[in-house]
């Protein structure tokens, strides 16, 4: 089944990837007034990495030596008395510190991770229409961490916190997010990627011998717009409604939506994958998945 035969198929799949504002509003509710999470001490952190020495300039296994030496026992004695604490040798370690330090990232984490859940269930119930959507789930949610979705949405909530009262913020912070969020899936974290991500994709593409298309001057480009009478003797032009006819399919409104969804789509699954001239059966796997994606698009 496609959406070539099924138009209503794209609305569908989309609709089901949108998460409710509500979902996000009680999320921040239970933060923000009830209080239910609190934010970590970063101080912490802080003072294990003057103590034993930790320089972030230096490399990873560097540093956790001089843990290991500092505190004269192994990595994997360190990291459960740290979990214990509720952080990570890599928090120590590294820039990519997963500590929630103040209110904004306690409850940008939580809507994240809500929102992973979320369409990891969604694509479940949509995977009869959405060829290897595990794989689309697990594209989005590499897409939304490598793009740095969530700490946008921690610096608008920081933003938010010292504008609204407490008792309105949780509006604000889950328009703002349901918003963000929902955009992302829809341009698959197209407008999140800059001109280096494009040309990474672009060689990607052309090693996997795919063709996308990745200038600006697509994604802004303004499609014609069809009027509702136009659109509605588009159906009626259709012998069967069940089955209408590519001709008429590209005069409807959703037709250039999901065009460029499908473009989106192959750009998402290029930007996340471990592409390389040394792995050329993965590639043609990466290619494989792109093409039966694709099929969804055809007319048979």
């Amino acid at each position: 089944m496609n959406i070539g035969t099924r138009p209503e198929i794209f609305g569908n799949i989309i609709d089901r990837l949108m998460i409710p504002v509500e979902d996000i509003r009680k999320i921040a509710y239970d933060i923000v007034v009830l209080k239910t999470k609190t934010p970590k001490d970063f101080n912490e952190i802080i003072l294990i990495r003057t103590m034993a020495g930790v320089d972030l300039k230096d490399g990873r296994e560097t540093n956790i030596k001089r843990l290991c030496d500092y505190y004269a026992c192994d990595a994997n004695a360190l990291e459960e008395e740290y979990k214990k604490k509720g952080f990570t040798i890599d928090d120590i370690v590294t820039n990519e510190c997963s500590i929630a330090a103040t209110v904004a990232d306690v409850v940008s984490k939580e809507i994240l991770e809500y929102w992973a859940t979320f369409i990891n269930k969604q694509v479940k119930e949509i995977s009869q229409y959405l060829p290897y959507s595990d794989e689309i789930a697990r594209m989005l949610q590499m897409l939304c961490k490598r793009l740095g979705v969530e700490k946008i949405i921690s610096k608008k909530i920081d933003i938010y916190s010292r504008v609204f009262p407490e008792t309105d913020l949780p509006n604000a912070i889950a328009d703002f997010s349901s918003l963000t969020l929902n955009n992302f899936v829809s341009s698959v974290g197209r407008e999140y990627m800059n001109a280096n991500d494009m040309q990474m994709v672009s060689v990607k593409a052309d090693t996997c011998h795919i063709q996308v298309e990745t200038s600006t001057e697509y994604v802004n480009k303004e499609y014609q717009k069809t009027t509702l009478i136009e659109a509605l003797k588009a159906f009626d032009d259709a012998s069967d409604p069940t089955t209408v006819p590519i001709n008429v399919l590209m005069k409807l409104p959703f037709w250039d939506n999901y065009q460029r969804w499908k473009n989106f789509l192959a750009i998402g699954l290029l930007y996340s994958a471990d592409v390389s001239k040394q792995n050329p059966k993965a590639n043609a796997a990466m290619k494989e998945i792109i093409i039966e994606c694709e099929s969804l698009y055809n007319h048979n």
